[in-house]
């Protein structure tokens, strides 16, 4: 079901989504047993906001219920979880007039603090087949669950605080820079992992129990000085290490509506370094052709052909992949 608001309360909004799957793998490929898996998620949430500030408490039940092909090693066949979550997201908008090169800009400071609460539940009997460990970046740091999907529910149990600063353009809104920086602090020790069927190495991203209470620094921006180029930049910096853990630089060329070029360079240290480049250009102007632009979302016209493409280049491995 949709998300419902309320006409009583400015901001109560819930949801109710409900899913049934049936799961099945080559045997010759894993050793983790088929089966089906009930889904319920009840979510409600209350959001207060002004221009100046903002907070918003949510609750959640994640149950669900496996009725697998092959019995556990204690047996059972069906077994069933439920893990309740608290969380609290706030945050504070300051703004300023600012002119930094001559150009005029409205400045703001936003700072944030997110608290979750999730209570430990043994899942480690559970089959995973749809939850990795997610990305750690400035959007999953604001979130409740460190793993995607449905089969791992984290017990998290933390305050992430972090501040950003922005320049905007007073006259259209658009956001010229973006700097900012964040952290998690655990109150206790984060023990739902992976399995280890789903593991390539124990250390990687979710596949052990998180003992440090400081989660590891990340800083980020982003500058668009001009519509047609973007450029960001984010760093995930190890307190205790003292050094960067994974540094991903981009940029974003985009001319127009339907014409984008991009590259990106990532480093994950110890693990990976890959070089990205992607693209989207009629394939008219090829042909010193000058096809119609009819607005964004819109395209060109009838009879138009686009060129899309990606390439990933792998620089320990010197190939692409």
């Amino acid at each position: 079901f949709p998300t419902r608001r309320s006409s009583d309360l400015t901001g109560l909004s819930w949801s109710l989504r409900g899913e049934h799957t049936r799961f099945e793998s080559d045997p010759g490929l894993t050793s983790q047993t088929n089966g089906e898996r009930s889904l319920l998620v009840a979510r409600m949430a209350q959001r207060w906001q002004t221009p100046g500030w903002f907070i918003e408490p949510r609750l959640q039940l994640h149950a669900s219920r496996y009725q697998l092909d092959t019995a556990l090693a204690d047996g059972r066949r069906s077994v069933t979880r439920g893990v309740p979550t608290a969380s609290l997201d706030s945050g504070l908008v300051f703004e300023r007039p600012a002119s930094f090169f001559g150009r005029s800009f409205t400045q703001t400071l936003e700072p944030r603090a997110f608290f979750t609460w999730t209570p430990w539940r043994d899942q480690s009997a559970l089959p995973n087949y749809d939850s990795a460990a997610k990305d750690f970046n400035f959007s999953s740091i604001y979130t409740e669950n460190v793993f995607s999907g449905n089969d791992r529910i984290s017990d998290t149990r933390g305050l992430t605080v972090g501040v950003s600063s922005r320049l905007l353009d007073p006259v259209n809104g658009s956001e010229v820079l973006r700097l900012g920086l964040a952290q998690r602090y655990l109150l206790r020790d984060q023990n739902v992992v992976l399995p280890a069927q789903s593991c390539a190495s124990s250390d990687a991203a979710g596949c052990s129990p998180v003992t440090n209470r400081l989660s590891d620094v990340l800083l980020g921006a982003r500058v668009q000085w001009d519509p047609r180029w973007s450029f960001d930049a984010n760093v995930q910096y190890s307190p205790q290490d003292r050094e960067s853990v994974r540094t991903t630089l981009s940029g974003r060329y985009t001319p127009s509506n339907y014409r984008v070029l991009s590259a990106s360079y990532r480093l994950q240290r110890g693990t990976s370094e890959q070089f990205d480049v992607g693209w989207q250009w009629p394939l008219a102007d090829l042909f010193g052709q000058a096809p119609r632009d009819l607005g964004a979302g819109r395209g060109m016209g009838a009879d138009q052909w686009y060129s899309v493409g990606r390439i990933n280049y792998s620089v320990p491995d010197r190939k692409i992949v």
